[in-house]
């Protein structure tokens, strides 16, 4: 790092590692605590015990994001959080005005699955709600200097159903106050910053009381962060996609696959091919794929090498071809594999030394009986028998040499 970066700019991982872990001892945390700069974490530990992991990348990403006068505020709030937490209420009657629905991405629960798996721990029941194919609403309990998931253990002990709290949940969040705002009568931009503004693709009946061209379009680019359009809106379509490139690396993200109000259900929308904006979007919703597969994979990895297992988890390959983007993924005979979904496969023969490339849709159905749906997110498929020359052929593999 440069003299200029080292006083000027913002610091850099291991820096602002040191930087937490200062402001956590002068907040009076004793624990003996290690950094881990590969997971990019702090453990700690008690008595010999690990007694609690805090992980830093959207930690460091908002102080990072701040103006270096409020930087302090920050972390005298999360020391706070750490130091403090609440204990939850006893009675429900208690919980209620605070308790509050929040949309997170799928990936980010099943990370935290895998990551509660490799560390031994009691299995975290997490009562939920799917939204999307890629995003999903728990329940917190909001407080001043901290949110906590609501667990299936609250819920029982409350004696209330998760629809009974969900509705509870989403009256709060409809009268909580929201900063929006109107670009060119083409695109609403919600940045409230109470870490609640993807949540509000919830508030249907609200959005649907706004102006658009065609069907309610949403990207809920982050927890402080929602843009809204229509879906026959080109011009607006094109500024939620210029805003969406300068947020890209914005803290606590959620998902940027744009999605649709059809009736009364968000779903997945992907552009038709002969829209102007579809490749640019395939571009965010591909880099966004195979970022939580890599997170994913590492996981696996190191689940797989736990359980003395050897399978390759291959990896999600993003590129422009002929002036479009996709993505493939590698299946190579005789190595017993798991794959993510893909555009295309290439199967790869070391013997042969032949590399071919097929279609996702095609491998399914001529390889079917060879192909098994794992119980993972994002979705991976377990594959055994290798295709044969003439399976291949019915494929109509693609030569991708030229």
């Amino acid at each position: 790092m440069g003299l200029f970066s080292r006083f000027f700019g913002p610091p850099s991982q291991d820096q602002f590692a040191k930087i937490l872990l200062n402001a956590l001892r002068k907040a009076g945390d004793k624990r003996p605590c290690q950094y881990d700069p590969k997971e990019f974490r702090l453990i700690h530990t008690e008595e010999g015990e690990q007694a609690g992991i805090t992980n830093l990348r959207n930690l460091y990403i908002e102080y990072c994001n701040l103006p270096k006068s409020v930087r302090n505020s920050m972390l005298d709030r999360v020391c706070r959080g750490l130091l403090n937490p609440m204990e939850t209420p006893e009675e429900f009657e208690d919980v209620k005005p605070d308790l509050l629905p929040t949309v997170r991405s799928r990936a980010l629960i099943e990370v935290f699955k895998l990551e509660q798996e490799l560390a031994g721990s009691d299995k975290f029941e997490l009562p939920m709600l799917p939204l999307t194919d890629h995003l999903i609403i728990c329940l917190v309990y909001d407080l001043p200097t901290t949110i906590r998931f609501v667990n299936q253990d609250n819920l029982n002990h409350w004696g209330v159903t998760f629809e009974e709290a969900f509705q509870i949940a989403l009256e709060n969040l409809k009268n909580l106050p929201a900063v929006m705002m109107e670009l060119n009568e083409k695109l609403y931009v919600l940045e409230t910053g109470d870490a609640y503004d993807g949540t509000r693709i919830l508030n249907k009946a609200r959005i649907r009381e706004l102006k658009f061209q065609g069907d309610p379009m949403a990207l809920p680019l982050s927890r402080d962060c929602l843009l809204l359009t229509g879906s026959e809106d080109t011009e607006g379509l094109r500024m939620m996609l210029d805003i969406a490139r300068t947020k890209q690396n914005e803290a606590r993200p959620l998902c940027p696959i744009p999605i649709r109000l059809i009736g009364d259900r968000w779903e997945t929308w992907l552009l038709p091919v002969e829209h102007p904006h579809r490749g640019e979007f395939k571009k965010l919703e591909l880099g966004y794929l195979a970022s939580e597969y890599a997170e994913q994979k590492t996981l696996l990895d190191k689940q797989h090498e736990k359980l003395g297992l050897d399978i390759f988890v291959a990896s999600l390959t993003v590129l422009e071809r002929q002036g479009e983007f996709l993505s493939y993924c590698v299946w190579t005979k005789d190595v017993p594999s798991w794959l993510p979904q893909a555009d295309y496969v290439s199967l790869y023969d070391s013997e042969k030394e032949k590399l071919r490339f097929v279609r996702w849709e095609r491998l399914q159905a001529v390889a079917r009986d060879s192909i098994e749906l794992l119980d993972v997110y994002p979705p991976r498929f377990s594959v055994k028998q290798f295709p044969s020359e003439d399976m291949i052929e019915v494929m109509q593999p693609e030569d991708w040499s030229a």
